[in-house]
Formats: structure tokens, C-alpha cells, sequence
């Protein structure tokens, strides 16, 4: 027969469980419902329900590294993209844009002629495709050979006017495409 022997408190577990759901904590330290509610106990910690969220306070030197990578701010800070963007638009933070360069306008074609039919060019027919030429479009388009990759709002829907990516469930700014796309690209070249 096994018996259970319950683990000791792990020592910073008041501080993080202030900042955590109970979901949340289970995963980070690897522990049962009943050991966190034990531990919760232990520190006189109010249960949190799993839907609350928990708004994590920016820390006062992170404005100076707001223009470090994505990456670079997990690392440093440990916390999530989307706590780390939020972050950065409470700095102030705008990561830098390319530089938008007009592609130069496709002249309409002469009226075609198609079975003894006159049809304009433009008139029922779609749009010329403009491409993006900025880094951000480019690497926008070779991230699209692994998956959808378009233009939207910051709330995530479509707009080709947007001044946000979305690739999958995430939502971009231009800094981050380019950083994902170089990402692959050195995956890639590293296989």
C-alpha cells in the first residue's frame, strides 16, 4: 500500500502565490489540488478562482528595457509575451516601424476583349495584388509557407489596413513577425 507523505512548502510560495491561480500554481510546482490548498492554509492565502485574472504589476526598471527583444524580456523578467506587451504599451513602449515604402501603382489595362464581350479591366475583376515590401511584409510572407499570416487589428480580426499581424491565435506588432520569421529561418538553417 503507498502512502501519501505530503511535501513541505516550498519557500517562496507566499510571494508567488499572490500572483498566481490555484490552476496556475498546481502546474508550477508539479503539485496536487489538496497540497495547494494545504499550503494556501499554511500562508493564509484567500483561494483565487481559476477565471480571475491576476494583473501583474510592471516593475519600475522596465520601461529602460522595454526595447529588448520579446525573448530577451522573458528571460530577464520570466513572465509571458502577453504580460510582457502589456508591459510595454503601460511604458509607453512602440517598437520602431520600418519605414513604409509605396509600391508603385499598376497602370489598368485596356478594356479586353473576351468572346465578342468588352470587359474592363477592374470592373468586376479583382484587385492587382500589392505586396508588402516592408520587413515586416517580408517576413510576414515567408512565415505564410508554414501557415496563415495576415494583416489585422489589434484586437486580432481581419484588416488589411491593420497595423497588427496574426499568425495562429497570436496577435503581432512588426518587431514581433520579423523576430519570428529570423526565428525560423534560424531554425531552419540550423536542421
Amino acid at each position: 500500500m503507498t502512502v501519501f507523505v505530503p511535501r513541505d512548502r516550498p519557500a517562496d510560495y507566499a510571494e508567488v502565490a499572490a500572483r498566481m491561480t490555484s490552476v496556475q500554481l498546481r502546474r508550477h510546482y508539479r503539485a496536487s489540488t489538496s497540497q495547494i490548498a494545504r499550503w494556501s492554509a499554511e500562508v493564509g492565502r484567500q483561494r483565487l478562482p481559476s477565471h480571475t485574472p491576476v494583473i501583474i504589476p510592471m516593475p519600475a526598471d522596465f520601461p529602460e528595457h522595454a526595447s529588448l527583444t520579446l525573448e530577451q524580456l522573458m528571460e530577464k523578467y520570466g513572465r509571458a509575451r502577453a504580460v510582457l506587451r502589456r508591459w510595454r504599451k503601460e511604458a509607453g513602449y512602440i517598437p520602431g516601424k520600418p519605414k513604409v515604402v509605396e509600391p508603385a501603382q499598376v497602370p489598368c489595362p485596356a478594356p479586353l476583349q473576351v468572346h465578342g464581350l468588352k470587359r474592363m479591366a477592374g470592373v468586376g475583376a479583382p484587385l492587382p495584388y500589392r505586396r508588402d515590401m516592408t520587413k515586416a511584409g517580408r517576413a510576414a510572407e515567408y512565415l505564410q509557407q508554414f501557415g496563415g499570416v495576415w494583416r489585422c487589428a489589434e484586437s486580432g480580426k481581419p484588416d488589411p489596413e491593420g497595423k497588427f499581424w496574426r499568425r495562429g491565435n497570436a496577435v503581432l506588432t512588426d518587431a514581433e513577425i520579423i523576430e519570428r520569421a529570423e526565428w525560423m529561418r534560424n531554425r531552419r538553417e540550423a536542421a
